[in-house]
Protein backbone atom coordinates (compact mmCIF):
# COMPACT_ATOMS: atom_id res chain seq x y z
CA UNK A 1 0.00 0.00 0.00
CA UNK A 2 1.29 3.15 -0.87
CA UNK A 3 -0.15 6.50 0.81
CA UNK A 4 0.50 10.24 -1.36
CA UNK A 5 -0.35 13.26 -0.64
CA UNK A 6 1.06 17.09 -0.17
CA UNK A 7 1.45 19.42 2.87
CA UNK A 8 0.77 23.12 2.14
CA UNK A 9 1.40 25.69 4.59
CA UNK A 10 -1.63 28.08 4.08
CA UNK A 11 -0.25 30.74 6.41
CA UNK A 12 1.74 33.69 6.16
CA UNK A 13 4.88 32.12 8.45
CA UNK A 14 6.91 29.22 8.34
CA UNK A 15 5.35 26.24 10.18
CA UNK A 16 7.02 22.79 11.57
CA UNK A 17 5.79 19.94 9.48
CA UNK A 18 3.86 17.33 11.18
CA UNK A 19 4.62 13.64 11.15
CA UNK A 20 1.93 12.10 9.03
CA UNK A 21 0.02 9.45 10.73
CA UNK A 22 -1.36 6.10 8.56
CA UNK A 23 -4.16 4.12 9.81
CA UNK A 24 -5.85 1.07 8.71
CA UNK A 25 -8.99 0.15 9.99
CA UNK A 26 -11.45 -2.35 9.81
CA UNK A 27 -15.33 -2.95 9.32
CA UNK A 28 -16.48 -1.89 12.60
CA UNK A 29 -13.82 1.79 12.41
CA UNK A 30 -11.35 -0.29 14.71
CA UNK A 31 -7.64 0.48 14.29
CA UNK A 32 -6.04 -2.38 13.18
CA UNK A 33 -2.30 -1.29 12.31
CA UNK A 34 -1.21 2.16 12.03
CA UNK A 35 2.46 3.94 10.59
CA UNK A 36 3.84 6.86 11.67
CA UNK A 37 5.94 8.64 8.37
CA UNK A 38 8.23 11.06 9.14
CA UNK A 39 8.14 14.26 6.44
CA UNK A 40 10.88 15.36 4.42
CA UNK A 41 11.34 17.77 6.06
CA UNK A 42 11.06 19.49 9.39
CA UNK A 43 10.39 23.06 8.96
CA UNK A 44 7.32 24.51 5.58
CA UNK A 45 7.92 28.16 4.41
CA UNK A 46 4.65 30.15 4.38
CA UNK A 47 2.84 29.12 0.70
CA UNK A 48 4.79 26.26 0.53
CA UNK A 49 4.31 22.83 0.01
CA UNK A 50 5.58 19.20 0.78
CA UNK A 51 4.70 16.29 -1.14
CA UNK A 52 4.61 12.87 0.60
CA UNK A 53 4.68 9.26 -0.18
CA UNK A 54 4.62 6.45 2.41
CA UNK A 55 4.90 2.16 1.76
CA UNK A 56 2.95 0.83 4.21
CA UNK A 57 4.29 -2.60 4.94
CA UNK A 58 1.94 -6.06 4.78
CA UNK A 59 -1.81 -4.67 5.05
CA UNK A 60 -4.03 -6.58 7.82
CA UNK A 61 -6.70 -8.82 5.58
CA UNK A 62 -9.25 -7.12 8.13
CA UNK A 63 -7.96 -3.41 6.65
CA UNK A 64 -11.13 -2.00 4.84
CA UNK A 65 -10.35 1.84 5.53
CA UNK A 66 -7.16 4.15 5.34
CA UNK A 67 -7.55 7.37 7.82
CA UNK A 68 -4.53 10.09 7.42
CA UNK A 69 -3.64 12.42 9.89
CA UNK A 70 -1.23 14.65 11.47
CA UNK A 71 0.87 13.27 14.16
CA UNK A 72 3.72 14.53 16.70
CA UNK A 73 4.44 11.53 18.15
CA UNK A 74 5.66 8.18 17.69
CA UNK A 75 2.52 5.58 17.17
CA UNK A 76 1.70 3.14 20.15
CA UNK A 77 2.89 0.31 17.92
CA UNK A 78 5.95 1.93 17.66
CA UNK A 79 6.27 1.86 21.80
CA UNK A 80 5.40 5.59 22.13
CA UNK A 81 2.32 7.17 22.60
CA UNK A 82 0.82 9.45 19.25
CA UNK A 83 -1.10 12.60 19.60
CA UNK A 84 -3.12 13.74 17.00
CA UNK A 85 -3.75 17.19 15.58
CA UNK A 86 -5.38 18.66 12.31
CA UNK A 87 -7.80 17.27 10.14
CA UNK A 88 -8.46 13.79 9.68
CA UNK A 89 -9.41 12.55 5.86
CA UNK A 90 -10.65 9.28 5.65
CA UNK A 91 -11.15 7.08 2.29
CA UNK A 92 -12.78 3.97 1.60
CA UNK A 93 -10.94 1.04 0.16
Amino acid sequence: LVVSGVVSNVSDAERPVPMIKIELRDGQDVIVQEYIHPPGSTQLPAGEQLDFKAHVGEVALTARRVHVLFSEGKSEMDGGSEESEGEEKAKDN
